[in-house]
């Protein structure tokens, strides 16, 4: 299975957090490869925009422009398989509209993002991430019959910085935790969370990012309602 997309798309902002105006383009390229025991995903976004916004320091409102791009490739590769041999879905399948692929994943994921603007400063940040994922359980029965467990170290290196506030890069190392688990039906909590370990920032060893869901998942559909701790929002989606 193969598949490519490129797609093209216009943005504008106006008067959102540390951004009082902006306006730009992006185009959207991806590509995505899935073969047996192995997935594969490519991204590109090139970015060019317009800005008024709060200054890195936070004392004084720049005016920019804004050119760049954010790239990613990331793999995952099943090292142990828990399916069973049969791959049709029948009238048990009422939480899932998919059979269920279990076993113990490899993830990777190799990233670049560059930012050059108009007062000839720039900013760059690269980051390798590689951990293990364990999924199991089949999602059929009423009691906690499926779980997804990830735990991945991310490492960053940055050079530069932006003379914004709103798009600076974070040069954090973290471990980065997600968690799916089936409660009762159709229920399933869902946590994901970033444990700060760059020992130079003021919030190492400190949860960041965490958000917690509550979903009902059905064949048919699904909605869920989580919260961000980050901004104490509430999402229905």
């Amino acid at each position: 299975y193969e598949n490519y997309t490129l797609d093209f798309g216009l943005y504008g902002f106006y008067d959102k957090g540390d951004i009082y105006k902006g306006y730009g383009g992006k185009f959207y390229n991806k590509y995505s490869f899935l073969k047996e025991n192995k997935s594969k995903n490519y991204d590109l976004i090139l970015d060019l925009g317009d800005f008024d916004g709060i200054s890195n320091d936070g004392n004084n409102v720049v005016s920019l422009s804004r050119y760049g791009f954010t790239a990613s490739f990331s793999e995952s590769f099943k090292i142990s398989n828990f399916n069973s041999n049969s791959k049709d879905l029948n009238q048990t399948n009422r939480y899932s509209s998919e059979i269920i692929n279990k076993g113990i994943f490899l993830e990777s994921k190799l990233s670049n993002g560059f930012y050059q603007y108009s007062d000839g400063t720039s900013q760059a940040v690269y980051s390798f991430e590689i951990g293990p994922s364990l999924v199991f359980g089949e999602f059929r029965k009423k009691l906690l019959d499926f779980t997804q467990i990830s735990i991945i170290p991310e490492f960053v290196l940055k050079n530069g910085i932006s003379p914004f506030a709103f798009d600076d890069f974070n040069n954090d190392s973290r471990i980065k935790f997600n968690l799916k688990q089936q409660l009762f039906g159709p229920l399933i909590l869902g946590y994901q969370g970033d444990y700060n370990i760059n020992t130079n920032s003021s919030e190492y060893a400190t949860f960041e990012n965490v958000r917690i869901s509550l979903n009902v998942s059905r064949r048919a559909y699904s909605f869920g309602l989580s919260y961000s701790q980050d901004d104490k929002s509430i999402l229905l989606g």
